[in-house]
């Protein structure tokens, strides 16, 4: 069942909910709707539920809430990636996959290797459009709630972010310790940060910086991936690991 999102209100079993604007448009326009189609509508809370349309007006949808929407909860660590900002539509490739497995926060950061440079003008379009595609992916996928893309940060001010037990950066070069003994230290966790650097990866300095700050160094694979395939391959192995994808 398609899944839209309502983001003005709580809502509750037997409220009437009037969709406009985009959300009118994509489901009038693009995905054709018609009177009696059921959507799972999800709220400002993550709650969820089944609508019926009722009613479709010339602006306007209107939805009922028929029901609560109950699915089965895998408990998984939430994960926050830090990812490199990338040159292209790369940014959106890892928005759109990562927010599909599930991720819960991206925080985009200028690295000293980061090809892309943003000021403050254009990082605010930047996190404004990738915010809508994080709605339209999770919109897509039936998530239960929209990931975040937080403001684009300076390596230098990562820490200002927050901090968690378990911290993961990926290493290009040779390292003893590989991701699945990372991980077989914390089999209980419920917050995860990853960080994943640019293609040319994290200059020595930010490594050692990293380092000092408690995040634990790993080589995904043999092969050395580009960032938006890193990104992709080191979400989908912690969600598979802890459950989420069994």
């Amino acid at each position: 069942m398609k899944k839209i999102f309502y983001e003005h209100s709580t809502l509750k079993k037997g409220d009437l909910i009037y969709i406009e604007d985009k959300d009118f448009h994509h489901l009038s326009n693009v995905l054709r709707v018609k009177k009696g189609d059921s959507f799972v509508i999800g709220d400002l809370e993550n709650n969820e539920f089944i609508g019926v349309i009722e009613n479709i007006n010339k602006n306007q949808i209107v939805f009922s809430l028929k029901d609560y929407h109950y699915r089965e909860e895998i408990k998984y660590p939430e994960i926050t990636l830090f990812f490199s900002i990338l040159k292209g539509d790369k940014n959106e490739d890892v928005i759109q996959k990562c927010t599909e497995l599930g991720v819960s926060n991206f925080v985009p950061v200028i690295t000293k290797n980061s090809i892309v440079k943003v000021d403050e003008d254009s990082a605010s379009k930047k996190v404004q459009k990738w915010n809508v595609i994080a709605r339209e992916s999770s919109m897509q996928c039936g998530g239960k709630k929209i990931p975040k893309i937080q403001p684009i940060l300076k390596f230098e001010d990562i820490s200002t972010y927050g901090d968690t037990k378990l911290k993961i950066f990926g290493l290009i070069e040779k390292n003893k310790k590989t991701l699945l003994s990372v991980l077989k230290d914390y089999s209980d966790i419920d917050k995860i940060f990853l960080f994943v650097g640019p293609e040319g990866d994290f200059s020595h300095d930010e490594i050692e910086h990293l380092k000092k700050n408690n995040w634990i160094g790993t080589k995904f694979v043999s092969n050395v991936l580009k960032s938006d395939t890193a990104s992709i391959f080191l979400c989908s192995s912690i969600l598979f690991y802890y459950g989420r994808a069994i």
